[in-house]
């Protein structure tokens, strides 16, 4: 086992402190995005009160898919963490995984949680209601105008197709109506020239 000097010791923790915070700010993403997509209490309350819950204890349907979808984010955190600690550790030190660096990460990780993720969850509502706003403002931007032109583009092409189908069935009655009316005018000519006395 290679020596250490204090001073790289220090760094490479540090440096594992840093990961730690990132991974914290990257578990409060998933966090506020857990409280903008569940649903509410007051649903939950209404749920209860209406008897949606099964009287043998079973969670009803709303909740079993919030604890799976609970259970797909951890695990998709887990491996977002188990790659960025084994990126980190093959770039700081040559993929040689040490105590110090695990320790300074889960440092950095528990220290932003109890300090800033503390206050990032206190203003939670106001960070889903501001990333909402400027979602909005996007689509506003950007995606409405071309959907608009799609509606618009739509209406002409239905227009277009329309007197199309409208010329085509014209065309096809017009056709069928002449052959009746030659059919008839040579019926009645046949029948004329029965009828007519030869001389």
């Amino acid at each position: 086992m290679e020596h250490v000097s204090q001073s790289a010791l220090v760094s490479l923790a540090l440096y594992g402190a840093a990961v730690g915070v990132l991974l914290g700010i990257v578990y409060d993403v998933f966090r506020i995005l857990r409280i903008a997509v569940e649903p509410s209490n007051r649903l939950r309350r209404l749920g209860a009160v209406t008897g949606s819950e099964a009287a043998n204890g079973k969670k009803p349907h709303g909740e079993t898919v919030r604890t799976v979808i609970i259970a797909i984010e951890d695990i998709i955190y887990s491996v977002i963490c188990a790659v960025v600690i084994s990126v980190m550790i093959f770039h700081i030190n040559s993929g040689h995984p040490r105590w110090f660096i695990l320790l300074g990460t889960a440092v950095g990780f528990f220290v932003y949680y109890f300090t800033v993720g503390k206050i990032v969850m206190l203003f939670s509502s106001y960070i889903i209601l501001f990333v909402r706003t400027v979602f909005m403002f996007v689509m506003k931007l950007t995606l409405f105008p071309l959907l608009k032109l799609f509606r618009w583009l739509s209406g002409i092409a239905l227009r277009i197709l329309r007197r199309l189908i409208c010329s085509v069935v014209g065309k096809i009655m017009y056709n069928r109506e002449l052959k009746a009316s030659e059919r008839g005018y040579n019926m009645a000519n046949s029948v004329i020239r029965e009828l007519t006395p030869q001389k």
